[in-house]
């Protein structure tokens, strides 16, 4: 296969290769992508196409005595197509989703090891019960999962169109219900011993090293090599700064990725969080990586008195003394703030690389959106200027 430059593309992925070291479920994908650059994006399939796979999958799963009806398409999710069905057996009917993996998405998932990580935490998360995986394209064109139906909203109706929900304001009332789960639930996470579950997918980083940021250095230096547009001077110096600052982790933890508002689920009428929803960004490592994209500036906003509230809906001093108090674990400033600064970096390659290469070459159906929030990647640079290059 030829690139569409003219370079032969297992020539570019051997350079890579022996450029960048980086987790191997990861470095697969981008050798994937590379691969796969010039088909354009998967044209959607239909709900009479998506009926007849799910039957032909779970015929080879629970036998043949069962139905599937109300197969619907639901909105959302970029990073996946998703799909709700019932699944029909003798008297019972369950509502389940599928989720199969969309091309173009702006960040790399890896459907095989969300299905680990999910099945490691469903006993104490609530999440979508992970049922099964499709690792190939086989059975749904890319790989897939079908999970338990969550039922619950991610925003009051006057913040739903809102994207990402970024921003999202709960009102006071609602959000003293929401943030001591929400900070709980991110604390039992980084709190679990997951020594005894299986996460064959994942490489797993030695604590008190640097494996597990430096293999998502590698992995961000490698995707902006990729995919940018065009260079830009503070993706360069934030980087090197990123690399003279680089802390150990003293505890490996089980991570999210993407553990922010708009990622669960709750109840209205009581506040009870029903979801944590998206694991597809998961990963070992240190727990201030997950805690620094929760507390990025672009997910909370200011209340009346003045106070930063992440995620919407906790003060950092509310956050961490709750945080601390269930976790046992400590949050350290200086880690802290590395990986504020780290999530921001990788999100500003993601949106102003990935997601406007993937929009400008036709690889996915959300090329509109990817333009919009590209915006935000613009939002990062200005960020990392003023916390970075201007000090």
């Amino acid at each position: 296969m030829q690139h569409p430059a003219g370079i032969d593309v297992e020539t570019k992925i051997a350079r890579l290769e022996g450029k960048y070291k980086l987790e191997p479920r990861m470095n697969s994908l981008l050798n994937e992508r590379l691969r796969g650059d010039s088909s354009g994006f998967r044209r959607r399939s239909n709900e009479a196409d998506i009926k007849a796979s799910l039957e032909e999958f779970l015929n080879g799963k629970i036998g043949s005595h069962f139905l599937i009806e109300g197969v619907s398409r639901l909105s959302g999710g970029a990073g996946n197509e998703t799909h709700a069905f019932d699944l029909v057996r003798g008297s019972s009917r369950r509502r389940l989703i599928l989720r199969v993996k969309a091309p173009g998405a702006c960040c790399d998932t890896h459907i095989p090891s969300e299905f680990q990580m999910m099945r490691a935490v469903q006993h104490f998360l609530p999440i979508a019960e992970p049922l099964y995986v499709a690792e190939g394209t086989d059975d749904f064109g890319a790989p897939a999962i079908i999970c338990g139906y969550v039922e619950g909203v991610q925003a009051p109706p006057s913040e739903q169109s809102k994207a990402s929900g970024m921003g999202a304001v709960f009102g006071e009332g609602l959000r003293q219900k929401l943030a001591p789960q929400f900070i709980n639930f991110e604390a039992d996470l980084h709190a679990f011993d997951w020594s005894a579950s299986d996460l064959s997918h994942f490489a797993q980083p030695r604590p008190n090293t640097t494996d597990a940021i430096d293999w998502r250095l590698a992995f961000w230096d490698r995707v902006w090599e990729q995919d940018q547009i065009e260079e830009h001077p503070t993706i360069v110096l934030v980087r090197e700064w990123l690399e003279k600052h680089k802390p150990p982790a003293d505890k490996i933890s089980l991570l999210h990725g993407d553990f922010r508002n708009g990622n669960f689920f709750y109840d209205p009428s009581s506040g009870r969080i029903t979801g944590i929803l998206d694991w597809e960004l998961c990963s070992l490592g240190d727990r201030h990586c997950d805690l620094g994209y929760t507390m990025l500036p672009a997910w909370g906003h200011v209340d009346r008195n003045g106070n930063f509230l992440n995620a919407g809906l906790a003060t950092f001093d509310e956050f961490k003394h709750r945080y601390e108090a269930r976790s046992g674990l400590t949050i350290d400033p200086e880690r802290l703030h590395y990986y504020v600064i780290f999530n921001i970096w990788w999100s500003a390659i993601a949106l102003l690389g990935t997601a406007l290469n993937h929009a400008a070459n036709q690889r996915t159906q959300m090329d509109v959106m990817y333009n919009l929030i590209s915006g935000k990647g613009g939002y990062d640079i200005c960020d990392l200027n003023r916390m970075i290059v201007g000090n």
